[in-house]
């Protein structure tokens, strides 16, 4: 379906549709129903609107660094205890949303489930933004629900690993003057905005544009990578955790 029909069918303008397909403006929720009406999708797209863009998905503090993840040209993130969002497997993601959220619905659950999966679309579009990740040892020990959920998890993160835009690296245990204990923080860099560091705690997160603070975490993940295994000696790591799951 050409803009020009779906706008016609969805009483919408054309030039409206461009802007939302082009991701430089959030529908809203009435016209996200308009959308979904005109499509036939049968309530899809209003769920995958409420998932996105209230509690039940992303958190009210996590949606302007999604947003900026989505514009992205570049991304550098370092993680301490658990896989980062964009490289979660669907069961992974909900092993690990259930067990920080043990009192929410099924419903809720889910929803953040498909908010999560929604974001990894952005590398592989058609020109995705270059990620280079470091990961502690730890992001592998730590068991995320099942042991096949983990060994789907790192088959996932070595399909990943050989993309051209993707970069992951391992810090084994062990390694002297490990420079990021102090725990896990993403560099953003998108067009109009600079880079942008964002921390988070259980409770909220912080994103920060003052260039001191940029340069400061681009420093420390700059010597993380340098602590870190290169690239190849890092799948063979993480194949060889891979396998002890598997056993």
């Amino acid at each position: 379906m050409t803009q020009r029909d779906l706008a016609r069918k969805a009483f919408l303008s054309p030039t409206y549709i461009g802007v939302i397909e082009r991701g430089e403006k959030n529908p809203k929720r009435d016209k996200a129903q308009l959308i979904d009406a005109a499509l036939t999708a049968d309530g899809a797209l209003l769920s995958l609107w409420d998932s996105l863009f209230t509690p039940n998905g992303l958190s009210a503090y996590f949606r302007d660094v999604a947003a900026l993840e989505a514009s992205a040209s570049e991304i550098r993130e370092y993680r301490l205890c658990s896989f980062p969002g964009l490289l979660q497997t669907e069961r992974y993601a909900r092993s690990l949303i259930r067990v920080g959220r043990p009192r929410d619905s099924d419903d809720k659950i889910e929803n953040a489930v498909l908010a999560r999966l929604a974001r990894q679309q952005i590398l592989s579009r058609e020109e995705p933004p270059s990620y280079a990740l470091v990961l502690d040892e730890a992001v592998l020990r730590h068991l995320v629900g099942t042991l096949d959920t983990m060994v789907e998890q790192l088959d996932h993160l070595m399909e990943l690993a050989l993309l051209p835009n993707v970069s992951i690296q391992i810090i084994p245990f062990g390694t002297p003057g490990h420079p990021g204990l102090e725990g896990t923080f993403k560099l953003i860099k998108a067009p109009g905005r600079g880079e942008v560091v964002y921390t988070e705690t259980r409770a909220t997160g912080h994103p920060f544009d003052d260039q001191s603070v940029v340069d400061d975490y681009a420093r420390v993940f700059g010597d993380l990578r340098g602590s870190a295994l290169p690239d190849f000696p890092s799948r063979e790591f993480i194949e060889n955790i891979r396998e002890e799951y598997a056993r």
